[in-house]
């Protein structure tokens, strides 16, 4: 099974699209972005889009997009019954809505239960105010639909992230396993699957929940001891078989995890335990614990195992002093083909102010004595 088989909200969302052009064929896409309240990022998830989608893999702070601020802010919908108002609008948005030939709009917030802000569905037809307030009624109906759909398929997100974040704090979890290491890995797997996503095939969706899941690679280690994460020094050959059991206890945890919350294994859960089970996998076999080579890895397994390397080797940790970014890059380079996905590598090499961006964002917080 592939990334793109977990597409559950993708699937529905077309599904409906498809539905609702049967009577209003004038109905070209129906899109959906999440937010992001930590960085104020939002980012496209799921689109359905006759003739394909003019925006892929965009991800923008919505304090610099003001128009969504304000339908936020007020929580009300938007109409534009003419986009040509964009024309001589120059942010990316705006005109790749108008080169893909729709001509008015129908934006609507969605907020979770505690009147947080969720994300925005997008409405765009090829046809000048086709969003009259018939329309708008017909189409509430449907946003009530995908708000559901949404709310449910990351419902199970934020389960695991509150158990997991249960598990760290009844453990004490582990120096090495700070915050901040956890938010850089999935902002450099984010980084990473958006720039090889058009050459191996992976949605917006499934880049969401790498984002997502990414963090939880280790979770394994709240069943090794303090010792050995926290030695000083080279681990002996004894140690390093002990702390390998990290990934086959990560494994029991996610399949407890999916066993108790009753979640479809199948579903998008699954690149989780992909990402816990194959992170330390390599290429060409030497990787732990089940000696998986090439493309028997799954893709957000060699996207994770990037990320996480990188920054392990960019960062201080009790054993060593964190390495130039120039000096990780040579050791990334000098294995690629063969521990690491070469597209990986290079994705990273290739965005090197996005790197600093996110190095800057998340730099470990320092104690005040």
């Amino acid at each position: 099974m592939n990334a793109e088989q977990y597409q559950q909200t993708s699937q529905q969302v077309i599904l409906l699209h498809e539905e609702l052009r049967q009577e209003w064929p004038q109905l070209k896409r129906i899109a959906i972005a999440l937010y992001n309240a930590q960085t104020d990022e939002l980012h496209t998830f799921v689109n359905a889009t006759t003739g394909g989608s003019p925006l892929n893999h965009y991800t923008q702070q919505l304090k610099k997009i003001p128009s969504l601020q304000a339908i936020a802010d007020s929580a009300t919908p938007r109409i534009i019954d003419n986009l040509d108002v964009f024309a001589d609008n120059l942010s990316e948005h705006s005109q790749k809505i108008l080169q893909a030939g729709f001509r008015s709009s129908f934006t609507l917030p969605m907020f979770t239960q505690n009147h947080k802000l969720l994300g925005f569905i997008f409405y765009d037809a090829d046809e000048p105010a086709f969003f009259t307030p018939i329309m708008q009624n017909h189409l509430s109906v449907y946003s009530e639909l995908i708000q559901s759909l949404v709310i449910v398929d990351i419902l199970p997100l934020k389960m695991i992230h509150a158990a997991v974040n249960m598990t760290q704090a009844v453990t004490r979890f582990k120096d090495e396993e700070t915050s901040e290491h956890m938010a850089r890995m999935a902002h450099y797997a984010r980084l990473i699957a958006t720039s090889i996503a058009d050459e191996v095939g992976i949605s917006d969706e499934v880049i969401h929940y790498i984002f997502l899941y990414s963090p939880l690679h280790d979770i394994g280690k709240v069943g090794v001891p303090d010792a050995l994460l926290l030695k000083h020094g080279t681990l002996t050959s004894d140690e390093f078989i002990i702390m390998q059991t990290h990934v086959t206890k990560g494994v029991e945890i996610v399949d407890t995890l999916i066993n108790e919350f009753e979640l479809d294994p199948e579903g998008h859960v699954h690149i989780l335990r992909n990402i816990v089970a194959y992170h330390h996998e390599r290429l060409d076999g030497t990787g732990y614990p089940y000696r998986l080579t090439a493309e028997n890895i799954p893709i957000e397994s060699r996207i994770a195992a990037v990320a996480d390397v990188f920054d392990a080797l960019t960062s201080d940790r009790p054993y060593h002093r964190g390495r130039s970014q120039e000096e990780a890059f040579a050791y990334l380079e000098a294995y690629s083909g063969q521990y690491f996905d070469a597209r990986c590598v290079q994705a990273l090499i290739q965005n090197t102010e996005a790197i600093m961006a996110i190095k800057a964002a998340f730099e470990p917080k320092i104690e005040q004595k």
